[in-house]
């Protein structure tokens, strides 16, 4: 069973497969027919939550307890240790100085250098097991309330020294956001719908709204005595304007979910979004209005500069105003967030290795692991393939392949393709995602290539599936046979139709593209090497040079496994391993937990971290294997960088001993695979 096998153009154009301190890059643009690879650098990939001034300085807060801090009103960022892993999901400051972050496990910082350091606040009072905080205000220096899970509401009075409990009653939903309006009124939302509201001087909260099919994920006091605005999933915008005893609906252009808003210096409402939908109400108008600069991904956080231009957090990290558009921390060289994660997900060594390892005949066959053929079509005449005058073409390309495929001769895995994939890390296992086009019977103009370039962008597919400037399109093609492992027949047959194919094209003059010498990529476990194979440098093509892959798995294979416990221990053994000399990036399963735990709280991405829930092997796809999470991280080495086994052996260990789990370092291990590439294979390569 293969996961997120996106399939092209149909398959962005029918269907979507979604699979979040310094700069870095990530797949950078491929030379004509050469194979995919991960570049030496690799860009930030924290998804962040929430922003807030600090006098001059702006603070971030986000996933892997990151926080992170500028001084130049975002132009440069610098991380700033917290203290914690955790997911931060918001953070509020009562003065210049002194600052709240908050978030998942209960977890509360206080910095009072603003934002420079933080420190872990332990509250005495009693909250629920895994309390989740959700937000963070302060209607002065003195008063403030962090809002949470199971309906909790904590208040200080003496400027954070002390809190109380102070929920709402029989309130048992998560509370997901709270502002305090000029009177000293609190208002808090909940995600069942439910609003509360409490004056400064009241025991109580008053229960003021209870749609329980409105789903609200914040709200924002609007400048005036009693006005707030209340904002959720579902296009939902409602306002109150006497202070939340009464609520309507407001039109926008949009109906996305809405995850952040904020008052701007000129009176406007500005809300930010799912999609990178990002609209304002300035003051006056009755609707909300799309902001110009589409940003690619969910909108989560938002902050105002002095120049009135906005600085967002989300999806992609931390961006800022550039050009026509933002430019988010690092994506000057490949995406960055959540982006770079599905990226990962779509590389064919992610996707080869995950089914090489749910397969039950691998350890019994002795297969030494995956390996595909690379067919690669290139523009003439430096044109975009997506051009309408030669998508036509490149449809026929894909059509004549799905016809040898239908020969079981081979399967494709491109941007090209039919059918429905699943939406797994958008939505869960089992729902879908239909997109708004077909390619068949209607015209192709500008604005469908720029929507169509977004969704290949949004999924993950630039420099994997398709080259960034739209003059290389990639096909991932797996030969079949009757047999575990392809016979030498089967892969020569499917070499000479691919050769007989490729010569046919590359001979039409009226052909808009080129299809460059194939390529027979090999994973091969280092095990199943010669010794002098293993000694030999990493393989060289085209002056690039290929790494290593390397896959941590649990070596327990047996049913009913509870594996809750190694979903939340692999972000922290991810991190470790990130350490080592020679590792490019990572990539583990608590990546697909993280966002189907937000879509089952209606994608309330607050939620996007592991969750102590109990493993279900239905969600994890191809990264479940005897009913047991197998593996559980792939590490992508370095171009030129030697076998790092032993080294991430001895992390695995000393990180697990920190962890208080010693008990699981005989069920751990890591298995090496190195890539080598044949540029020209032939009809009797092996």
């Amino acid at each position: 069973m293969k996961i997120l096998k996106v399939a092209g153009l149909t398959a962005l154009l029918v269907g979507a497969v979604i699979v979040g301190a310094s700069i870095h890059p990530s797949l950078s643009p491929q030379a004509p027919g050469q194979a995919e690879t991960i570049a030496p650098a690799e860009p930030p990939r924290h998804v962040f939550l929430d922003l807030a001034w600090a006098g001059e300085a702006v603070v971030a807060v986000g996933e892997n307890g990151q926080i992170w801090r500028s001084t130049d009103q975002g132009e440069t960022w610098s991380a700033v240790p917290s203290g914690t892993d955790v997911l931060l999901t918001s953070v509020a400051f009562s003065t210049a100085t002194n600052g709240w972050a908050v978030g998942h496990l209960g977890t509360v910082l206080r910095t009072q250098d603003g934002g420079r350091t933080w420190a872990q606040v332990q509250l005495t009072i009693n909250r629920p097991a895994h309390f989740t905080a959700m937000d963070v205000a302060f209607a002065d220096e003195q008063t403030g309330y962090i809002v949470g899970s199971d309906g909790s509401v904590l208040q200080t009075r003496d400027g954070g020294n002390t809190w109380q409990q102070s929920s709402p009653a029989h309130a048992s939903y998560t509370l997901t956001g709270i502002t305090t309006l000029p009177s000293g009124l609190a208002i808090v939302v909940a995600d069942n719908g439910h609003i509360y509201r409490k004056a400064p001087d009241a025991e109580h909260w008053e229960l003021s709204q209870s749609s329980y099919y409105q789903h609200l994920f914040g709200v924002v006091a609007t400048g005036t005595e009693d006005g707030v605005l209340a904002y959720g999933a579902d296009g939902t915008i409602l306002l109150s304007e006497d202070g939340g005893v009464s609520w309507e609906q407001q039109k926008s252009v949009s109906t996305t979910a809405y995850h952040a808003g904020i008052r701007t210096a000129d009176g406007s409402l500005v809300l930010g979004g799912d999609s990178g939908v990002i609209v304002r109400r300035h003051p006056g108008q009755s609707m909300f209005y799309l902001e110009p600069g589409h940003p690619v991904g969910a909108v989560l956080g938002l902050a105002e500069r002095p120049d009135g231009t906005l600085l967002l957090a989300g999806h992609q990290g931390l961006g800022r105003p550039a050009g026509n558009g933002y430019q988010f921390v690092g994506d000057e060289l490949g995406m960055t967030g959540y982006l770079r994660t599905l990226q990962l997900m779509l590389l064919p060594e992610t996707q080869h290795l995950l089914t090489h390892f749910a397969s039950r005949t691998r350890d019994s066959t002795g297969n030494p692991g995956p390996r595909w053929v690379q067919l690669t079509a290139t523009a003439k005449d430096d044109q975009s393939l997506l051009a309408p005058e030669l998508l036509s073409q490149i449809q026929s390309l894909q059509l004549a392949l799905n016809e040898a495929a239908s020969d079981r001769l081979f399967s494709v895995t491109s941007l090209i393709s039919s059918g429905l994939p699943t939406q797994r890390m958008q939505s869960g296992f089992y729902q879908h995602h239909p997109l708004f086009w077909t390619l068949q019977n209607r015209t192709y103009d500008e604005a469908d290539d720029r929507a169509l370039a977004y969704q290949i962008r949004i999924n993950g597919a630039d420099d994997v599936l398709i080259s960034r400037d739209r003059k290389s399109i990639h096909f991932y093609l797996d030969i079949h046979s009757a047999s575990p492992n392809p016979p030498h027949e089967a892969l020569a047959a499917a070499l000479r139709f691919l050769e007989e194919l490729r010569a046919t094209n590359n001979q039409n003059p009226e052909s808009g593209y080129q299809i460059q010498p194939l390529q027979l990529v090999s994973l091969t476990a280092t095990q199943h090497l010669a010794p002098e194979e293993k000694s030999q440098p990493a393989a060289k093509h085209t002056g690039r040079e290929f790494p290593y892959v390397y896959v941590l798995t649990n070596s327990t294979e047996r049913y009913g496994c509870d594996n809750s416990r190694l979903v939340v221990l692999a972000p922290k053994l991810e991190l470790a391993l990130r350490s080592v000399a020679g590792v490019q990036t990572t990539l583990s399963v608590a990546e697909i937990e993280k966002r189907h735990r937000a879509s089952l709280h209606q994608d309330h991405w607050k939620w996007f971290a592991p969750g102590l829930e109990r493993y279900q092997q239905a969600q994890y796809g191809s990264w479940a294997s005897y009913g047991c999470l197998n593996p559980l991280v792939l590490i992508y080495g370095q171009p030129g960088a030697p076998d790092t086994t032993e080294a991430l052996s001895a992390v695995v260990r000393e990180e697990l001993a920190r962890l208080g789990a010693r008990d699981l370092v005989g069920e751990l291990q890591i298995t090496a695979y190195r890539r080598t590439v044949d540029t020209a294979p032939t009809a009797s390569s092996r």
